[in-house]
């Protein structure tokens, strides 16, 4: 088992070989120059640490009532 797809997050922005412009919908590649964020070319490599996580949603707020039976 995998830790990370092979596929699933394949785009330049998660790419060891690009780097995030001034503008974020495009990379600096070391090998094809300025492209699209989520362009991919066959020297894609997979970086987990570049992935922006989706951040958790916020709890309700609960009260004591909440929790008595």
């Amino acid at each position: 088992m995998r830790l990370f797809p092979k596929k699933a997050y394949a785009a330049c922005r998660h790419c060891t070989h690009g780097k995030l412009a001034s503008e974020e919908s495009r990379v600096l590649c070391r090998n094809k120059g300025i492209v699209d964020a989520d362009y991919v070319c066959r020297k894609y490599r997979y970086d987990p640490l570049k992935r922006i996580p989706h951040r958790r949603p916020t709890l309700p707020d609960f009260s004591p009532d909440d929790f008595k039976l």
